[in-house]
């Protein structure tokens, strides 16, 4: 039997070996930091804070946007109650009148039925940010449905086990350009088609630009740590990549820098200093906000090692470019849990995680508006006294996660998804003994993608990649490797 050590530890860089984890005091070089939700003050422009509501395929002729036809008024309220966004964010791109084939209005549903009389009405385009989106209405808009517009193929970052990075085609359509954030401790992101990503198998942690003609390192003046954060820009824009660096013995400082995707540019967002006789701890750039005005970023405990099957973020706050300020998403708070945030929603409503309740998901309402909520593992899930890597579907009502056993001599996992944001989770998947699952993330609204660790092997214990449907079937293999990040294809 073999155990291999890296599937054994997971070290945050080592400072102090022996530092006991306890809350760390608040950080004095920072921007004064907001307590929020347990306060209520006005989110920064830009983060949208309406409750992300259940998405709705018709809409009532009275759901009307003033000065627009009732279609067209119809349409903006399905795509602002889909995705969470301001009306006064949307705008009309155009109308085009159609008689639609039959009474889906020619967005065929597998397990609708649709009649067969024609329908007249509007193909409608749409815009928010830079994307458009495409909805298929009636006459006066009391029918309402969005059109499958593919945005590019999904592709892989996919790490080898000599290290190599690869681009792997999923099969799956890319939808939304911001489904490549998934997940919390992100390793990269994508500017177009191309991927910047970093690379922790090099001898030092460095940012590589990957594409279709090979990888190539990101020169910059300091040496990243464990997470790289990637906004893709607009058209009047550019693209930005975030990321920190770890406090040393001569430099206890941590700090998060901002910069050009070539590495130039280079500007210093936020600096902490290490107080001696204190638990250590670094900042790790976590994500953009969609327009870039905002970057989430978490403190991390620096120093800690043992069997960790899970990743993630232990805890969530935002810097506001604007006003030079940092709001307090979740806290940070090592007494209870660590490193135990998996991902929060596509437009900053909620976060979802263990980092209160060690034994259920907890949904935080990140935007001041709600209440938390809390989803409970499978009732048939026994001896499974681990949670991790929790992700937000991408229509945001319903939750994945993976559970494990805890203990590297018997090992095993399985995989969970709940059906709303609350309640008890389905049991999805469960794993091979002596090896578990973390979920990479959602490539649709029914299928997940698997990272299968090996723990227990008679010779190496190479990692692989899987997807799975949310009702457990379809259960197949991608590749052998360790995944990286999301990214588009052609």
């Amino acid at each position: 039997m073999k155990i291999p050590l890296n599937r054994l530890l997971f070290v945050v860089p080592l400072l102090l070996a022996c530092a006991v984890l306890s809350p760390t005091p608040a950080p004095t070089e920072l921007p004064p930091v907001t307590q929020f939700p347990n306060a209520t003050p006005t989110p920064p422009a830009g983060v949208p804070t309406e409750t992300l509501p259940a998405p709705t395929a018709a809409v009532e002729p009275t759901a009307l946007v003033d000065g627009v036809a009732p279609a067209e008024g119809a349409a903006m309220q399905a795509l602002a109650n889909a995705q969470g966004i301001p009306l006064d964010q949307i705008t009309l791109v155009s109308t085009e009148a159609v008689d639609w084939p039959n009474g889906c209005l020619g967005v065929e549903q597998p397990g609708v039925a649709c009649t067969e009389a024609i329908v007249p009405g509007f193909r409608i385009i749409l815009a928010a940010g830079d994307q458009e989106y495409e909805y298929h209405t009636n006459q006066d808009g009391s029918l309402v449905v969005a059109a499958v517009r593919e945005f590019a193929a999904l592709r892989l970052v996919v790490r080898g086990e000599d290290g190599s990075l690869k681009l792997l085609d999923t099969g799956y359509a890319l939808l939304d350009q911001a489904l490549l954030n998934q997940g919390l401790m992100p390793l990269g992101g994508a500017v177009g088609e191309t991927a910047y990503v970093l690379n922790l198998a090099a001898n030092l942690p460095e940012i590589v630009r990957l594409d279709e003609g090979g990888t190539q390192p990101i020169a910059v003046s300091e040496t990243p740590s464990y997470a790289l954060a990637v906004w893709p820009g607009t058209g009047s824009a550019p693209a930005r990549l975030a990321f920190s660096i770890s406090p040393t013995f001569d430099n206890p400082q941590t700090k998060i820098f901002s910069a050009a995707p070539d590495g130039s540019d280079i500007v210093q967002v936020l600096i902490d200093t290490q107080t001696q006789g204190t638990p250590p701890f670094q900042f790790l750039a976590q994500r953009w906000s969609l327009d870039g005005q905002s970057l989430y970023f978490s403190r991390e405990p620096y120093g800690i090692g043992g069997y960790i099957p899970f990743n993630g973020a232990s805890s969530l706050f935002r810097y506001d470019f604007a006003t030079d300020s940092v709001t307090q998403l979740v806290p940070f708070e090592l007494a209870v849990n660590m490193l135990c945030l998996g991902d929060f929603d596509l437009r900053y409503q909620r976060a979802v995680g263990n980092c209160t309740d060690l034994a259920a998901i907890t949904v935080y309402d990140v935007s001041g508006t709600g209440p938390d909520t809390t989803i409970t593992p499978p009732a048939e899930a026994e001896g499974f006294d681990l949670l991790g890597t929790a992700h937000l579907s991408p229509e945001g009502g319903r939750v994945a996660f993976a559970l494990a056993r805890g203990d590297p001599e018997n090992e095993q996992g399985a995989i969970a998804v709940s059906d709303g944001l609350s309640g008890a989770a389905r049991l999805v998947l469960t794993s091979d003994p002596g090896s578990y699952y973390t979920l990479a993330g959602w490539l649709d609204d029914s299928t997940l993608l698997l990272q299968q660790q090996t723990v227990v092997c008679a010779d190496v214990c190479p990692p692989s990649l899987w997807t799975v449907g949310v009702d457990g079937s379809s259960l197949t293999k991608l590749a052998d490797g360790t995944f990286v990040a999301f990214a588009p294809g052609p």
